[in-house]
């Protein structure tokens, strides 16, 4: 099994900004976790950040392009947002994305994260192109300090990685 982890645009100054943290850094902080936690148990992972973009576009197209060449089975993104309540919704096409989704999602609550439901994702441009099976994960917050006070990135990567593992699939 390899995973493809996308954290982050990797644009200078992009993230919207709460005190000192910058949703990218969070992004970053977790999707390094999950590619940390899934190695230690074995598995191949793609690093999906791109080393550098100049625009949106350009790094949602090096992100498609990093996980179609290295054949990813599964591909995660994971995203932060400002937003009127604190949740954590997952994007999904197929049947099969949805199911990965679900047990994400029931994850994260048993960690205590409010969850949302699943959305379709069809209209998403990572999920659109990407050929492996593909997911996005929009966490929404009020207040970034106060998500980071009750979550933290180390819970969040952990529900992720234990919804993700094959073994659990």
């Amino acid at each position: 099994m390899k995973y493809g982890i996308d954290a982050g645009y990797n644009l200078c100054g992009y993230g919207e900004r709460e005190g000192k943290i910058e949703e990218e850094e969070l992004v970053k902080e977790i999707g390094y976790k999950i590619i940390e936690k899934l190695k230690s148990r074995g598995y191949s992972v793609v690093n999906c950040i791109p080393s550098k973009a100049s625009s949106i576009g350009d790094s949602l197209h090096k992100r498609v392009l990093i996980a179609n060449m290295n054949n990813v089975d599964i591909f995660i993104s994971v995203n932060f947002t400002a937003g009127e309540e604190i949740k954590t919704e997952i994007f999904a096409v197929t049947e099969e994305e949805r199911c990965i989704a679900k047990k994400i999602l029931n994850e994260m609550k048993a960690q205590g994260f409010i969850v949302g439901g699943i959305k379709d994702g069809s209209k998403i441009y990572l999920l659109k192109n990407i050929r492996a099976k593909a997911i996005f994960i929009k966490n929404t917050y009020v207040e970034f300090k106060e998500y980071i006070d009750l979550y933290g990135g180390e819970k969040m990567a952990q529900a992720i990685t234990e919804a993700i593992d094959c073994k659990n699939l």
